[in-house]
């Protein structure tokens, strides 16, 4: 029984080049998964492969590249924030203060900042996105960690998940966007 990996799985392990990287991981997976095992336990291996390259690339740049990842923060705050200041005049003005906008405002700067701060840092791509992203956590939980109990006090449980969840799809939103490609004039560059 020789089932190919799916290929949304093949193409992602392609994209952080496992098989050039990881050759018997690869190899494995390949031999496990054509044995029978599941489809569950397939993108559960795919996806722990990715997380650990993706975190191991991250720390070996950022640490060797602190001014970059730097910039990569800067360059991203220069994309998020004019979201959110458009966001806040909107509800300002009346034109709509709910949550579903506010989320897809969320969602559209952090795709977006993820797919420039990947073109702006192309060397290391990832590894400046993953960057940003710490930053923009820290900048996430901080308030909420100093001002737990006001928070807790005020909000219902489910909405604190609800955000937290929400957030978590913005940064992969961020995360995904870093691998599309650049238009052809951008490309046609470098």
């Amino acid at each position: 029984m020789n089932r190919p990996l799916p290929a949304l799985a093949s193409w992602l392990l392609e994209q952080f080049h496992i098989p050039q990287r990881n050759e018997p991981f690869l190899g494995d997976l390949i031999e496990e998964y054509s044995g029978g095992r599941s489809k569950s336990w397939l993108w559960r291996q795919v996806l722990c492969m990715l997380w650990t390259t993706l975190l191991a690339d991250a720390k070996r740049d950022i640490w060797g590249h602190k001014l970059l990842s730097i910039r990569a923060i800067v360059v991203g705050l220069f994309v998020v924030i004019p979201f959110r200041v458009a966001r806040e005049q909107t509800a300002l003005h009346g034109v709509g203060d709910d949550a579903i906008e506010f989320w897809l405002f969320n969602f559209a700067a952090f795709a977006l900042a993820g797919w420039v701060i990947a073109h702006t840092h192309r060397q290391c791509k990832r590894s400046m996105v993953i960057a940003f992203l710490a930053y923009a956590s820290i900048a996430k939980i901080w308030p909420g960690v100093t001002h737990f109990q006001h928070i807790w006090s005020l909000a219902r449980p489910y909405e604190i998940l609800v955000d937290i969840s929400l957030t978590a799809a913005s940064f992969l939103l961020c995360l995904l966007a870093s691998l599309a490609p650049a238009p052809a004039s951008i490309q046609d560059r470098s």
